[in-house]
Protein backbone atom coordinates (compact mmCIF):
# COMPACT_ATOMS: atom_id res chain seq x y z
CA UNK A 1 0.00 0.00 0.00
CA UNK A 2 1.27 3.26 -0.71
CA UNK A 3 2.93 5.21 2.24
CA UNK A 4 1.15 8.39 1.53
CA UNK A 5 -2.49 6.82 1.48
CA UNK A 6 -1.42 4.73 4.73
CA UNK A 7 -0.65 7.82 6.45
CA UNK A 8 -4.06 9.47 5.13
CA UNK A 9 -6.40 7.01 6.02
CA UNK A 10 -4.66 5.23 9.09
CA UNK A 11 -3.59 8.75 10.80
CA UNK A 12 -4.66 9.27 14.23
CA UNK A 13 -6.80 12.90 13.95
CA UNK A 14 -8.44 14.94 16.24
CA UNK A 15 -12.29 13.48 16.97
CA UNK A 16 -13.55 17.02 17.37
CA UNK A 17 -14.65 18.04 13.85
CA UNK A 18 -16.37 14.36 13.45
CA UNK A 19 -17.69 14.85 17.53
CA UNK A 20 -19.09 19.06 15.41
CA UNK A 21 -20.46 17.08 12.76
CA UNK A 22 -22.39 14.78 14.83
CA UNK A 23 -24.39 17.00 16.70
CA UNK A 24 -25.40 18.26 13.78
CA UNK A 25 -26.26 15.27 11.97
CA UNK A 26 -28.77 14.58 14.90
CA UNK A 27 -30.23 18.10 14.89
CA UNK A 28 -30.53 17.75 11.28
CA UNK A 29 -31.95 14.25 11.38
CA UNK A 30 -34.61 15.71 14.84
CA UNK A 31 -35.52 18.15 12.19
CA UNK A 32 -36.78 15.75 9.72
CA UNK A 33 -38.27 13.69 12.00
CA UNK A 34 -40.63 16.71 12.89
CA UNK A 35 -41.51 17.39 9.79
CA UNK A 36 -42.38 14.03 8.65
CA UNK A 37 -44.93 14.51 11.91
CA UNK A 38 -45.69 18.06 10.42
CA UNK A 39 -46.78 16.42 7.13
CA UNK A 40 -48.31 13.49 8.44
CA UNK A 41 -46.06 11.29 6.85
CA UNK A 42 -47.77 8.02 8.19
CA UNK A 43 -51.73 8.80 7.75
CA UNK A 44 -51.10 10.80 4.43
CA UNK A 45 -48.30 8.87 2.23
CA UNK A 46 -47.98 5.65 3.50
CA UNK A 47 -51.74 4.94 4.80
CA UNK A 48 -53.83 7.00 2.54
CA UNK A 49 -53.24 5.81 -0.61
CA UNK A 50 -54.62 2.18 -2.49
CA UNK A 51 -50.88 1.82 -3.96
CA UNK A 52 -47.41 2.33 -2.87
CA UNK A 53 -44.58 2.48 -5.40
CA UNK A 54 -41.62 0.33 -4.32
CA UNK A 55 -38.06 -0.07 -5.65
CA UNK A 56 -37.65 -3.73 -7.33
CA UNK A 57 -34.67 -4.33 -5.49
CA UNK A 58 -36.44 -4.21 -1.80
CA UNK A 59 -39.87 -3.90 -2.26
CA UNK A 60 -40.81 -3.09 1.85
CA UNK A 61 -43.96 -3.24 2.85
CA UNK A 62 -45.24 -1.36 5.52
CA UNK A 63 -46.34 -1.94 8.80
CA UNK A 64 -49.32 -1.01 10.80
CA UNK A 65 -49.90 1.98 11.86
CA UNK A 66 -49.61 1.24 14.99
CA UNK A 67 -46.23 -0.55 14.30
CA UNK A 68 -45.41 2.71 11.68
CA UNK A 69 -46.19 5.20 15.05
CA UNK A 70 -44.10 3.16 17.35
CA UNK A 71 -40.88 3.34 14.63
CA UNK A 72 -41.58 6.88 14.03
CA UNK A 73 -41.35 8.01 18.07
CA UNK A 74 -38.15 5.95 18.26
CA UNK A 75 -36.85 7.53 15.31
CA UNK A 76 -37.32 10.78 16.91
CA UNK A 77 -35.24 9.56 20.37
CA UNK A 78 -32.21 8.15 18.25
CA UNK A 79 -31.84 11.68 16.93
CA UNK A 80 -31.65 12.90 20.15
CA UNK A 81 -29.38 9.98 21.63
CA UNK A 82 -27.10 10.63 18.59
CA UNK A 83 -26.77 14.37 19.45
CA UNK A 84 -25.64 13.57 23.00
CA UNK A 85 -23.56 10.58 22.37
CA UNK A 86 -25.77 8.52 24.22
CA UNK A 87 -26.10 4.36 23.20
CA UNK A 88 -24.08 5.81 19.99
CA UNK A 89 -23.49 3.02 17.79
CA UNK A 90 -27.04 1.69 19.06
CA UNK A 91 -29.10 4.97 18.09
CA UNK A 92 -26.90 5.49 14.47
CA UNK A 93 -27.76 2.24 13.58
CA UNK A 94 -31.09 2.30 14.34
CA UNK A 95 -31.17 5.69 12.85
CA UNK A 96 -30.22 4.67 9.60
CA UNK A 97 -32.71 1.18 9.22
CA UNK A 98 -35.88 3.17 9.98
CA UNK A 99 -34.88 6.21 7.81
CA UNK A 100 -34.05 3.96 5.16
CA UNK A 101 -37.27 1.93 5.80
CA UNK A 102 -39.58 4.62 5.15
CA UNK A 103 -37.44 6.45 2.43
CA UNK A 104 -37.56 3.06 0.30
CA UNK A 105 -41.04 2.46 0.87
CA UNK A 106 -42.16 5.00 -2.24
CA UNK A 107 -40.21 6.38 -4.78
CA UNK A 108 -42.20 9.25 -4.80
CA UNK A 109 -40.87 9.58 -1.58
CA UNK A 110 -37.27 9.87 -3.31
CA UNK A 111 -35.37 13.20 -2.37
CA UNK A 112 -31.35 13.80 -2.68
CA UNK A 113 -31.49 15.26 1.15
CA UNK A 114 -33.16 12.13 2.41
CA UNK A 115 -31.05 9.74 0.06
CA UNK A 116 -27.80 11.91 1.85
CA UNK A 117 -29.19 11.56 5.38
CA UNK A 118 -29.18 7.57 4.71
CA UNK A 119 -25.39 7.55 3.28
CA UNK A 120 -24.34 9.77 6.08
CA UNK A 121 -26.17 7.88 8.55
CA UNK A 122 -24.62 4.38 6.98
CA UNK A 123 -21.18 5.38 7.46
CA UNK A 124 -21.37 6.99 10.33
CA UNK A 125 -22.13 3.26 11.69
CA UNK A 126 -18.53 2.38 11.84
CA UNK A 127 -17.40 5.74 12.78
CA UNK A 128 -16.44 6.89 16.62
CA UNK A 129 -18.23 10.05 16.57
CA UNK A 130 -19.00 9.78 19.81
CA UNK A 131 -15.00 10.05 20.89
CA UNK A 132 -15.69 13.43 21.82
CA UNK A 133 -18.63 15.76 22.64
CA UNK A 134 -20.60 12.96 24.32
CA UNK A 135 -22.10 11.64 27.10
CA UNK A 136 -19.62 8.22 26.28
CA UNK A 137 -18.01 6.55 29.30
CA UNK A 138 -14.33 8.03 28.66
CA UNK A 139 -12.68 4.34 29.23
CA UNK A 140 -14.36 2.82 25.79
CA UNK A 141 -13.58 5.85 23.41
CA UNK A 142 -11.72 4.63 20.41
CA UNK A 143 -9.25 6.85 18.53
CA UNK A 144 -10.58 8.82 15.48
CA UNK A 145 -8.69 8.01 12.24
CA UNK A 146 -7.34 9.72 9.26
CA UNK A 147 -10.31 7.46 6.91
CA UNK A 148 -12.92 8.27 9.64
CA UNK A 149 -13.24 11.55 8.63
CA UNK A 150 -11.78 11.20 4.49
CA UNK A 151 -14.93 9.32 3.37
CA UNK A 152 -17.56 11.53 5.30
CA UNK A 153 -16.00 14.37 3.43
CA UNK A 154 -15.84 12.26 -0.15
CA UNK A 155 -19.48 11.76 0.10
CA UNK A 156 -20.56 15.26 0.40
CA UNK A 157 -17.89 16.08 -2.62
CA UNK A 158 -19.41 13.32 -4.75
CA UNK A 159 -22.96 15.51 -3.74
CA UNK A 160 -21.44 18.18 -5.76
CA UNK A 161 -19.38 16.73 -7.99
CA UNK A 162 -21.64 14.70 -10.14
CA UNK A 163 -24.73 17.31 -9.22
CA UNK A 164 -22.37 18.97 -11.82
CA UNK A 165 -21.86 16.50 -13.94
CA UNK A 166 -25.76 15.84 -14.22
CA UNK A 167 -25.88 19.64 -15.71
CA UNK A 168 -23.22 18.75 -18.90
CA UNK A 169 -26.78 18.45 -21.00
CA UNK A 170 -28.09 20.01 -23.87
CA UNK A 171 -31.23 21.56 -22.19
CA UNK A 172 -28.46 23.15 -19.37
CA UNK A 173 -25.94 24.21 -21.26
CA UNK A 174 -27.52 25.98 -24.85
CA UNK A 175 -31.48 26.50 -23.71
CA UNK A 176 -30.72 27.40 -19.90
CA UNK A 177 -33.50 25.55 -18.93
CA UNK A 178 -34.77 25.02 -16.00
CA UNK A 179 -33.36 27.63 -15.01
CA UNK A 180 -35.12 30.13 -17.32
CA UNK A 181 -38.36 28.65 -16.45
CA UNK A 182 -37.16 29.12 -12.87
CA UNK A 183 -36.65 33.07 -13.13
CA UNK A 184 -39.82 33.41 -14.88
CA UNK A 185 -41.55 31.54 -12.36
CA UNK A 186 -39.98 34.41 -9.79
CA UNK A 187 -40.54 37.14 -12.49
CA UNK A 188 -36.95 37.87 -11.81
CA UNK A 189 -35.86 37.08 -15.92
CA UNK A 190 -33.51 38.37 -17.78
CA UNK A 191 -30.69 36.88 -20.34
CA UNK A 192 -27.91 37.77 -18.61
CA UNK A 193 -28.98 35.97 -15.07
CA UNK A 194 -29.67 33.28 -17.14
CA UNK A 195 -26.54 32.45 -18.35
CA UNK A 196 -24.36 33.55 -15.15
CA UNK A 197 -26.35 30.84 -13.14
CA UNK A 198 -26.34 28.23 -15.57
CA UNK A 199 -22.61 28.46 -16.05
CA UNK A 200 -22.04 29.44 -12.42
CA UNK A 201 -23.73 26.79 -11.14
CA UNK A 202 -21.99 24.17 -13.30
CA UNK A 203 -18.68 25.51 -12.18
CA UNK A 204 -19.60 25.97 -8.53
CA UNK A 205 -20.74 22.19 -8.50
CA UNK A 206 -17.25 20.75 -10.39
CA UNK A 207 -15.05 22.27 -8.80
CA UNK A 208 -16.27 23.08 -5.03
CA UNK A 209 -15.41 20.27 -3.28
CA UNK A 210 -11.82 20.08 -4.42
CA UNK A 211 -11.35 23.38 -3.67
CA UNK A 212 -12.99 22.72 -0.38
CA UNK A 213 -10.27 19.93 0.40
CA UNK A 214 -7.15 22.23 -1.10
CA UNK A 215 -5.89 24.47 2.28
CA UNK A 216 -5.23 27.49 -0.12
CA UNK A 217 -8.22 27.78 -1.44
CA UNK A 218 -10.88 26.66 1.30
CA UNK A 219 -11.40 30.20 2.69
CA UNK A 220 -12.84 31.42 -0.44
CA UNK A 221 -14.63 27.68 -1.27
CA UNK A 222 -16.18 28.42 2.10
CA UNK A 223 -17.64 31.74 0.58
CA UNK A 224 -19.00 30.76 -2.47
CA UNK A 225 -21.04 27.92 -0.65
CA UNK A 226 -22.48 30.44 1.83
CA UNK A 227 -23.75 32.13 -1.11
CA UNK A 228 -25.03 29.18 -3.10
CA UNK A 229 -26.95 27.44 -0.66
CA UNK A 230 -28.34 30.61 0.71
CA UNK A 231 -29.34 31.65 -3.17
CA UNK A 232 -30.79 27.87 -2.95
CA UNK A 233 -32.88 28.47 0.02
CA UNK A 234 -34.26 31.71 -1.67
CA UNK A 235 -35.00 29.99 -4.70
CA UNK A 236 -36.75 26.77 -3.92
CA UNK A 237 -39.31 26.40 -1.70
CA UNK A 238 -39.21 22.34 -2.03
CA UNK A 239 -35.77 22.00 -0.84
CA UNK A 240 -36.53 21.83 2.95
CA UNK A 241 -33.09 21.98 5.35
CA UNK A 242 -31.23 20.41 2.90
CA UNK A 243 -28.87 23.89 1.63
CA UNK A 244 -28.42 24.63 5.77
CA UNK A 245 -27.12 21.00 6.11
CA UNK A 246 -24.99 21.20 3.38
CA UNK A 247 -23.81 24.41 5.26
CA UNK A 248 -23.18 22.23 8.37
CA UNK A 249 -21.00 20.22 6.35
CA UNK A 250 -18.32 22.61 6.18
CA UNK A 251 -17.22 21.82 10.04
CA UNK A 252 -15.62 18.43 8.50
CA UNK A 253 -13.22 20.63 5.48
CA UNK A 254 -11.74 22.80 8.36
CA UNK A 255 -8.28 21.39 9.70
CA UNK A 256 -8.90 19.48 13.02
CA UNK A 257 -6.55 21.07 14.95
CA UNK A 258 -8.22 24.74 14.74
CA UNK A 259 -10.62 22.98 17.30
CA UNK A 260 -7.73 22.62 20.09
CA UNK A 261 -9.13 25.22 22.06
CA UNK A 262 -11.82 23.13 23.40
CA UNK A 263 -9.49 20.27 24.04
CA UNK A 264 -5.42 20.77 23.77
CA UNK A 265 -4.95 17.19 23.91
CA UNK A 266 -6.36 16.88 21.20
CA UNK A 267 -4.84 18.14 18.14
CA UNK A 268 -4.07 16.00 14.60
CA UNK A 269 -1.09 13.53 15.24
CA UNK A 270 0.81 13.02 12.07
CA UNK A 271 3.53 10.44 13.68
CA UNK A 272 1.02 8.44 15.44
CA UNK A 273 -1.23 6.30 13.45
CA UNK A 274 -2.83 2.55 13.36
CA UNK A 275 -2.10 -0.22 11.87
CA UNK A 276 -3.48 -0.12 8.21
CA UNK A 277 -6.52 -2.82 8.01
CA UNK A 278 -6.98 -4.48 4.65
CA UNK A 279 -10.70 -5.12 5.44
CA UNK A 280 -11.01 -1.16 5.67
CA UNK A 281 -9.48 -0.28 2.45
CA UNK A 282 -11.04 -3.19 0.30
CA UNK A 283 -14.13 -1.57 2.55
CA UNK A 284 -13.50 1.89 1.61
CA UNK A 285 -12.50 1.16 -2.43
CA UNK A 286 -15.91 -0.39 -2.82
CA UNK A 287 -17.65 1.74 -1.09
CA UNK A 288 -16.27 4.97 -3.08
CA UNK A 289 -16.38 2.45 -6.45
CA UNK A 290 -19.94 2.32 -6.12
CA UNK A 291 -20.67 6.24 -5.38
CA UNK A 292 -18.70 7.01 -8.26
CA UNK A 293 -20.43 4.57 -10.83
CA UNK A 294 -24.06 4.60 -9.45
CA UNK A 295 -24.10 8.58 -10.85
CA UNK A 296 -22.80 7.27 -14.12
CA UNK A 297 -24.59 4.43 -14.99
CA UNK A 298 -27.39 6.29 -17.68
CA UNK A 299 -24.22 6.71 -19.59
CA UNK A 300 -25.11 3.06 -21.23
CA UNK A 301 -28.25 3.39 -21.71
CA UNK A 302 -29.74 5.66 -24.84
CA UNK A 303 -31.57 8.39 -24.67
CA UNK A 304 -32.13 11.50 -22.01
CA UNK A 305 -31.90 10.06 -18.65
CA UNK A 306 -33.82 13.47 -17.07
CA UNK A 307 -36.56 12.63 -19.19
CA UNK A 308 -36.84 8.79 -19.41
CA UNK A 309 -36.15 8.44 -15.68
CA UNK A 310 -33.40 5.41 -16.81
CA UNK A 311 -31.03 5.18 -14.47
CA UNK A 312 -31.75 8.85 -12.93
CA UNK A 313 -32.43 8.28 -9.21
CA UNK A 314 -29.63 7.85 -6.39
CA UNK A 315 -27.49 9.87 -8.82
CA UNK A 316 -27.38 13.58 -7.75
CA UNK A 317 -29.59 14.74 -10.20
CA UNK A 318 -30.76 17.94 -8.58
CA UNK A 319 -33.06 20.52 -9.91
CA UNK A 320 -31.80 20.32 -13.49
CA UNK A 321 -35.57 19.64 -15.34
CA UNK A 322 -38.88 21.47 -14.66
CA UNK A 323 -41.69 19.42 -15.48
CA UNK A 324 -45.73 20.10 -15.52
CA UNK A 325 -48.89 18.01 -16.12
CA UNK A 326 -50.94 18.50 -18.47
CA UNK A 327 -52.94 14.94 -18.82
CA UNK A 328 -52.34 12.02 -16.58
CA UNK A 329 -55.27 9.79 -17.64
CA UNK A 330 -55.31 5.57 -17.37
CA UNK A 331 -58.19 4.11 -18.48
CA UNK A 332 -58.86 -0.03 -18.09
CA UNK A 333 -60.36 -1.76 -20.83
CA UNK A 334 -62.66 -5.21 -20.46
CA UNK A 335 -61.61 -6.76 -23.38
CA UNK A 336 -64.62 -9.24 -23.26
CA UNK A 337 -67.00 -6.99 -22.41
CA UNK A 338 -65.98 -4.87 -25.04
CA UNK A 339 -66.12 -1.84 -22.04
CA UNK A 340 -63.50 0.80 -21.05
CA UNK A 341 -63.13 2.14 -17.46
CA UNK A 342 -61.60 5.01 -17.00
CA UNK A 343 -59.55 5.69 -13.61
CA UNK A 344 -59.72 8.29 -11.37
CA UNK A 345 -56.32 8.47 -10.43
CA UNK A 346 -57.18 10.62 -7.53
CA UNK A 347 -58.95 7.81 -5.40
CA UNK A 348 -55.78 5.42 -5.48
CA UNK A 349 -52.51 7.07 -5.46
CA UNK A 350 -51.88 10.76 -3.84
CA UNK A 351 -51.44 13.67 -5.41
CA UNK A 352 -47.70 13.54 -4.80
CA UNK A 353 -47.18 10.20 -6.18
CA UNK A 354 -49.19 11.41 -9.31
CA UNK A 355 -46.54 14.39 -9.63
CA UNK A 356 -43.83 12.26 -9.23
CA UNK A 357 -45.53 9.31 -11.84
CA UNK A 358 -45.23 11.21 -14.61
CA UNK A 359 -41.40 12.35 -13.76
CA UNK A 360 -40.34 8.58 -13.87
CA UNK A 361 -41.81 6.28 -16.58
CA UNK A 362 -41.19 3.32 -14.37
CA UNK A 363 -43.75 4.65 -12.44
CA UNK A 364 -45.96 4.46 -14.89
CA UNK A 365 -45.88 1.26 -15.79
CA UNK A 366 -45.92 0.16 -11.91
CA UNK A 367 -48.65 1.64 -11.61
CA UNK A 368 -50.72 -0.01 -14.88
CA UNK A 369 -50.27 -3.53 -13.46
CA UNK A 370 -51.29 -2.71 -10.13
CA UNK A 371 -54.37 -1.31 -12.43
CA UNK A 372 -54.63 -4.56 -13.47
CA UNK A 373 -54.48 -6.42 -10.70
CA UNK A 374 -57.36 -4.35 -9.38
CA UNK A 375 -59.69 -4.91 -12.07
CA UNK A 376 -58.77 -8.58 -11.90
CA UNK A 377 -59.41 -8.92 -7.77
CA UNK A 378 -61.42 -6.11 -7.35
CA UNK A 379 -64.02 -7.15 -10.03
CA UNK A 380 -63.31 -10.32 -11.62
CA UNK A 381 -61.98 -9.18 -15.37
CA UNK A 382 -59.93 -11.72 -16.50
CA UNK A 383 -58.85 -10.23 -20.38
CA UNK A 384 -57.81 -6.56 -19.60
CA UNK A 385 -55.34 -4.12 -20.76
CA UNK A 386 -54.10 -1.07 -19.50
CA UNK A 387 -53.69 2.71 -21.11
CA UNK A 388 -52.43 5.72 -20.04
CA UNK A 389 -52.31 9.39 -21.75
CA UNK A 390 -49.05 11.30 -20.00
CA UNK A 391 -48.41 14.39 -21.60
CA UNK A 392 -46.51 17.01 -19.98
CA UNK A 393 -44.41 20.02 -20.13
CA UNK A 394 -40.45 19.67 -20.08
CA UNK A 395 -38.13 22.41 -19.74
CA UNK A 396 -39.06 24.62 -22.75
CA UNK A 397 -40.98 21.72 -24.42
CA UNK A 398 -45.12 22.67 -23.56
CA UNK A 399 -46.49 19.56 -25.02
CA UNK A 400 -44.89 16.06 -24.87
CA UNK A 401 -46.33 12.68 -24.56
CA UNK A 402 -44.32 10.48 -22.84
CA UNK A 403 -45.65 7.02 -24.16
CA UNK A 404 -48.36 6.22 -27.25
CA UNK A 405 -51.49 6.11 -25.28
CA UNK A 406 -52.20 2.93 -27.98
CA UNK A 407 -49.46 0.58 -26.05
CA UNK A 408 -51.30 -2.03 -24.00
CA UNK A 409 -49.07 -1.38 -20.67
CA UNK A 410 -50.21 -4.81 -18.93
CA UNK A 411 -47.39 -5.96 -21.32
CA UNK A 412 -44.69 -4.25 -21.24
CA UNK A 413 -41.48 -4.94 -18.77
CA UNK A 414 -39.30 -2.75 -17.34
CA UNK A 415 -35.35 -3.34 -18.08
CA UNK A 416 -33.67 -1.97 -15.28
CA UNK A 417 -30.40 -2.01 -17.86
CA UNK A 418 -31.47 -0.61 -20.67
CA UNK A 419 -33.76 1.53 -22.71
CA UNK A 420 -37.01 0.41 -22.65
CA UNK A 421 -38.35 1.45 -26.27
CA UNK A 422 -42.50 1.98 -25.23
CA UNK A 423 -41.40 5.40 -23.93
CA UNK A 424 -41.09 8.36 -26.34
CA UNK A 425 -38.29 9.82 -27.54
CA UNK A 426 -37.49 13.60 -26.11
CA UNK A 427 -38.30 15.88 -29.23
CA UNK A 428 -34.83 18.35 -29.49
Amino acid sequence: MNKKLENILFCKVSPLSIAVFRIVFGFFGLLEVIYFYKTYLIEDYILQPKFLFNYSFLPVKPFSEGVLDILLALLLVSTILIVIGKFYRVAISFFFIVFSYFLLLDKSYYNNHLYLFSLIAFLLIFIPADSALSLKNKKKRKPTLGWHLRILQFQFVVVYFFGGVAKINGDWLLHYEPVTSILKGLDVHSDFLAIFLTYGGLLFDLCIGFFLLAKRTRIYAVFLVLVFNISNHIIFDDINIFPFFMLASLVLFFEVNKFSFLSKKQELIHDDKSEPSKVVIYALAVYVLIQVLMPLRHIVIPGNVDWTGEGGRFAWRMKIQSRGINVCEFAIFDMNAKKIYPVNVDLHIHPVQKRFMTHYPKMVLDFAHYLEGYARKKHGLTNVMVKAKINVQFNQRESVEVLSPNIDLTKEKWNSFGHNEWINPLPN
